[in-house]
Formats: C-alpha cells, sequence, structure tokens
C-alpha cells in the first residue's frame, strides 16, 4: 500500500492504495520483502510459473556480480 503526505504546518495524510497487487506472497522465513537503504526501491518474493503458481525450482546464481559485469561492461 501507499499513502500520499504533504509535510508542513498541517500536514495531510491522502488515501491508501496499492502500490503491488501480487495476490499471495511466499511465507516463509523472516520477512517477504527489503527496501533498499534511501527506501526508493524494493525486492518481495512472489510466486512464478504459469498463472502465478510455484514452479518448483529453485535457481540459485552465484557470483552475480561477475556475471553482470561480464554482460554489462561499464567501459
Amino acid at each position: 500500500m501507499i499513502v500520499p503526505v504533504q509535510t508542513g504546518a498541517s500536514p495531510t495524510i491522502g488515501n491508501p492504495r496499492t502500490l503491488v497487487n501480487l495476490g499471495r506472497c511466499f511465507g516463509g522465513f523472516g520477512h517477504d520483502y527489503d527496501t533498499a537503504p534511501k527506501g526508493h526501491r524494493f525486492i518481495l518474493t512472489a510466486p512464478i510459473g504459469p498463472e502465478g503458481g510455484a514452479t518448483g525450482q529453485i535457481v540459485v546464481v552465484e557470483n552475480w556480480f561477475e556475471e553482470l559485469r561480464r554482460l554489462v561492461p561499464t567501459n
């Protein structure tokens, strides 16, 4: 959910609305989401596969920074 807020001498709080609707997210260990330090981005877990169903597979990517550098050179 997201709620607009205006600060100042008389702060106002707007109406909440849905920011992202992904249905049911995975329940698991700890949080199903996290935010960037400044709060401008977030990541969350969600079902994947046909019609939102789980595929039964987990893909683990190791050393993904090196793979990213290879695929997207900065020079």
